[in-house]
């Protein structure tokens, strides 16, 4: 069974992640290495496989630490 978005489809309800980092349409796994610091709010929405569908919508927020000597970009 599926955890997220069906493939090609956006799993983000609201939000987003920072730029440099994606979240896998399958393994709802978060990767990459993230371009910027701060706070982000994002929502994604899940499902399941079985007929009929049943989704959910699950809200997160992401703190990433900005590296000392690292501009903040806007």
């Amino acid at each position: 069974a599926g955890i997220l978005a069906p493939p090609g489809s956006n799993p983000f309800a609201a939000g987003q992640l920072p730029g440099g980092l994606s979240l896998g349409n399958s393994s709802g796994v978060i990767a990459g290495t993230p371009l910027q610091g701060g706070t982000f709010a994002f929502s994604v929405r899940a499902q399941d496989a079985s007929n009929p569908t049943r989704a959910a919508i699950r809200e997160y927020t992401l703190t990433v630490a900005r590296r000392r000597g690292t501009p903040q970009r806007p």
